[in-house]
């Protein structure tokens, strides 16, 4: 869900990187900033959120892959859109 104060989803951008790689800047930019255990990730291709009429920028803060997707619609719209993208994600469970 987009958060409350940015109206972003903060994402990483992982293409191209190793499987450590990407459990790396989960650990140490997600799950440890936020002091809880990293249990998994939800993979996601641009194209859909593209395709969806959501943006994707990045932001190199707090990581050098790191950006938001972000021009999400009336809040009353963006669960539905939220739920669909989900739908479309591959989740890993570490």
């Amino acid at each position: 869900m987009p958060s409350a104060k940015s109206g972003d989803v903060s994402v990483y951008r992982t293409l191209g990187l190793q499987e450590h790689e990407i459990w790396t800047i989960g650990t140490e930019f997600v799950a440890d900033v936020r002091g809880k255990p990293l249990l998994g990730r939800a993979d996601l291709l641009a194209g859909t959120v593209f395709a969806e009429k959501l943006s994707v920028t990045g932001t190199s803060t707090p990581h050098p892959r790191h950006a938001n997707i972000g021009n999400w619609p009336a809040p009353e719209r963006d669960r539905l859109l939220a739920i669909k993208l989900a739908e479309a994600a591959t989740l890993i469970l570490l």
